[in-house]
């Protein structure tokens, strides 16, 4: 979990995917794959992501995220902008 020490009691924020990309802050966490179909289909086996959980593919990008259990958004990402 990111979150500063002073925070600790603070009740978590149920934070929307993107709905406070204006608001400075730790948004998510990205983490590089070769597969995204192969790293989607391992965590719904772990049952770390379910059957809404789906890939989007944009033009040399393709991602999908899941939430942590501590809500925050992990992105796992197969980049080739710079490949």
């Amino acid at each position: 979990m990111f979150a500063y020490k002073q925070n600790q009691s603070k009740p978590p924020v149920d934070y929307e995917y993107a709905n406070n990309l204006s608001e400075i802050g730790v948004k998510h966490i990205a983490l590089g794959t070769e597969d995204v179909s192969a790293a989607l289909a391992d965590l719904k086996a772990k049952g770390l992501a379910d059957d809404a959980t789906t890939i989007e593919v944009w033009p040399d990008v393709s991602f999908f995220f899941v939430k942590d259990p501590d809500g925050v958004w992990v992105e796992i990402i197969k980049d080739d902008r710079y490949s």
